[in-house]
């Protein structure tokens, strides 16, 4: 390509011997809309034979997620300049970024791939939710009682939370645990799906990536989070109707405050619970505690850096681990989801490992 050989000092992410036909970006955008339209489906057909199809929301992600695309556009738009009167540094400069935006932003790569990924993805991501608002009224929350009970076989009698809050009993530990899991995993989150959809590193691991991902929310977050109908360690009592093993926890979560505000934790549940009770679904909104979606995200994105990104893999793998403590230290889950979640999503980047190289591979022999 033309382009690429005048802009071999610019931004770029390629790898020797990775460039692909728009054939291929053509196909991988065909299989991921595929697989979304699946989950589409599935939630249509089980809310619409069990409640009402018309609870299903496509939009309600897309006015955070066009913030953060507008951001992120804004960002590289104004910042693109920089970085090449400061690396580049071009003889004509005008007409180097003139080119340099065409190539970034008009690509058959970004056309055919990066923009419709971008926009499958909040779409996919409104259907999960609507699906996991009324997940209690599909199945009622059943398997808290049990996950408890798991938890005490899997740690020899022991809770896990009073272990964990033997090692940690410093307020300012939490705080950052509360951090970690909530304000910048949600960073995080929308920070990955940016750098697989527009960074142009290999297609084979972007593709297997949001495959993967989409598998995850639709598997994990939805079908098993129904059949597996639980609340979480937080809201115990209120779907248990039993005296809470995770009292002493819930009360030192309230006791830490930061100049009289909560933590995020606590504050998100209180939310959360409001508008379960109250039928309201709000952004990020429904309860479900087995499997962990924080977990299979996290260990998704640690998978996706794996013999590309090593330092980046290994971080997000130490990452997963906190945040797997952190979902029971903060009271969101049992033990046992976060090792549920690891499991499946293991499973799931395997095959959408063979998925993808049988569709990349067909393009390439054709």
């Amino acid at each position: 390509m033309k382009g690429s050989l005048r802009l071999t000092r610019d931004i770029s992410f390629i790898r020797p011997n990775q460039c692909y036909s728009s054939k291929q970006y053509f196909s991988a955008t065909i299989l991921l809309f595929f697989v979304a339209l699946l989950h589409v489906a599935f939630v249509f057909v089980v809310v619409g034979i069990n409640l009402d199809a018309h609870n299903v929301r496509f939009d309600k992600y897309l006015y955070k997620v066009s913030l953060v695309y507008t951001a992120a556009l804004f960002f590289f738009l104004f910042l693109y300049p920089v970085f090449v009167m400061v690396f580049v540094r071009p003889r004509k400069l005008l007409n180097y970024l003139v080119y340099g935006y065409r190539w970034h932003l008009f690509s058959d790569e970004r056309v055919l791939f990066s923009y419709p990924v971008l926009a499958i993805i909040p779409l996919d991501k409104s259907i999960y939710s609507s699906f996991k608002a009324e997940i209690p009224s599909l199945n009622s929350f059943w398997l808290d009682v049990q996950l408890y009970r798991l938890d005490r076989m899997l740690f020899l009698g022991d809770d896990p939370w009073r272990i964990f809050q033997c090692l940690i009993s410093d307020p300012n530990i939490t705080r950052a645990i509360d951090f970690l899991y909530h304000p910048l995993w949600i960073s995080l989150l929308s920070f990955i799906i940016l750098f697989h959809a527009l960074g142009r590193h290999s297609l084979e691991i972007r593709l297997r990536f949001f495959l993967g991902y989409i598998v995850v929310w639709a598997i994990l977050g939805n079908a098993l989070a129904m059949l597996l109908s639980s609340a979480g360690p937080c809201y115990y009592t209120l779907v248990t109707g039993q005296a809470s093993p995770y009292g002493e926890l819930m009360e030192y979560l309230c006791s830490v405050t930061t100049d009289g505000t909560v933590l995020n934790a606590i504050r998100i549940q209180e939310t959360l619970w409001i508008g379960h009770v109250n039928a309201v679904l709000e952004y990020g909104g429904g309860i479900s505690a087995m499997p962990s979606l924080h977990i299979a995200t996290t260990f998704l994105f640690a998978l996706s850096m794996r013999n590309t990104y090593p330092l980046a893999e290994k971080m997000l793998y130490f990452y997963t681990a906190v945040i797997w403590f952190g979902s029971i230290h903060l009271g969101w889950h049992y033990a046992s989801d976060g090792l549920v979640s690891v499991l499946f999503v293991l499973v799931i980047w395997f095959y959408a490992g063979k998925i993808t190289q049988r569709v990349l591979s067909r393009e390439t022999k054709v």
